[in-house]
């Protein structure tokens, strides 16, 4: 059976040296056993020659159509470059009992047209050495861009970017198929094979999520999924005061209809100030209230969660677009009133002179609500829209247009 080879390939390679097999061919971190050609094992670190060693495999053994991970991960370019070519393969991804695929290795097991795992799946955001923000908005983009052809559910990508890059969130093979990450035929577990636990998370800092969220999950969104209009993901940014660089988040688009039939749009983003979780939550709709002069209101609220002190939204002084995250924005005409603690209506001037230059700026790419909290620090909160939330609110703004 399937399993009892992978296990067994496994084991015999975390307990041997490849070159004392002859049966054993490797090839940087992969390991295939010419009694099994359809297997290949990733076990070790990803480096960034990982993607050649990959396709020198494929090409000695043409057959390969399922790999083993047990890696504490490693590059992340290298880690993308590796999921795609799974993807495109079409081949399956497997985690044995007692093994672990940590950090870019998880994009690789994401990538598998039938994936199982028994062992550990853990998953955390990007980081790198230098710490460079460009590049980690960059190599977030690409891993956004890779994972979304992979139908990885909406709550795992949501929480591998909540998880800092100190920590990780575990997924067990139980709570694996819960969420929808194991998929795809059934795979033969009844061999008992002991596996050594030679991948171990790299500076675990707990077994669960960062913190708990409603999150939109695209799967359960049927309706939504037929008219094709289910949530989008994109990157939100938080930048207080006294914090050296912003905390990165999640926000899901989604378009929706009033009670009049008018289009709105929703914003429901989540991102982290230290140990302190803001939810915000932003609903975009024409105005129809003619006792009220503007053209477009926002309704914003905030919840704060998660261990940290609560440092309330005492006020939203200005909203501003910009076509990058770290630009400086440029205000939308408009004014804000405090409705209740940490809620907030923001109403876009409904002045001919300003209809105009405001639906331009609605268009742009990111969003900026500047803030200030009750202890009296500024913060700023961003919100990327990405390209398939660029049409879809460019499409909402134009039908805002009488």
């Amino acid at each position: 059976m399937l399993s009892k080879s992978l296990r067994t390939v496994l084991l015999l390679y975390t307990l041997c040296s490849a070159p004392a097999l002859a049966e054993m061919h490797q090839f940087g971190a992969f390991v295939v056993d010419d009694q099994q050609p359809e297997i290949i094992v990733l076990a070790g670190d990803i480096q960034h020659n990982a993607p050649i060693d990959f396709r020198r495999a494929t090409r000695r053994f043409p057959d390969l159509q399922t790999l083993g991970l047990h890696s504490n991960g490693g590059d992340v370019t290298a880690g993308l470059l590796l999921a795609q070519e799974v993807f495109d393969r079409n081949m399956d991804t497997y985690i044995a009992p007692e093994s672990g695929c940590y950090s870019a290795c998880a994009f690789i097991f994401l990538a598998g047209k039938n994936r199982l795992t028994e062992g550990e799946l853990g998953v955390h955001q990007i980081s790198n050495e230098s710490r460079d923000l460009y590049s980690v908005q960059v190599s977030i983009g690409d891993m956004l861009d890779t994972l979304s052809q992979f139908e990885v559910p909406a709550s795992v990508i949501s929480e591998m970017l909540r998880t800092p890059p100190e920590s990780m969130r575990i997924y067990t093979s139980k709570e694996a198929a819960q969420v929808g990450l194991s998929r795809g035929r059934e795979i033969d577990t009844a061999a008992e094979v002991t596996m050594p636990s030679a991948a171990s998370p790299p500076d675990a800092g707990g077994s669960g999520p960062w913190f708990d969220a409603p999150v939109p999950d695209a799967a359960d969104d049927s309706d939504q999924m037929e008219e094709g209009n289910f949530p989008i993901l994109a990157t939100a940014y938080l930048l207080t005061s006294n914090a050296p660089e912003p905390y990165i988040g999640t926000v899901w688009w989604t378009k929706t209809t009033d009670e009049q039939g008018n289009w709105i749009v929703v914003a429901e983003a989540t991102v982290a100030d230290g140990d302190t979780t803001i939810d915000a939550k932003l609903t975009w709709r024409k105005n129809t209230d003619t006792s009220l002069p503007a053209a477009v209101v926002v309704d914003v609220k905030f919840h704060l969660g998660g261990a940290g002190p609560r440092d309330n939204i005492s006020a939203l002084p200005g909203m501003l677009a910009k076509n990058t995250a770290f630009a400086v924005g440029e205000p939308l005409v408009g004014a804000s009133a405090k409705t209740r603690d940490n809620a907030f209506l923001f109403a876009l001037s409904g002045d001919e002179a300003h209809i105009t230059d405001n639906s331009i700026l609605l268009t742009e790419s990111f969003y900026d609500l500047a803030l200030v909290m009750e202890s009296g620090r500024n913060a700023l909160l961003t919100l990327q829209k990405g390209e398939a939330g660029d049409r879809m609110f460019l499409e909402v703004v134009e039908s805002w247009v009488d």
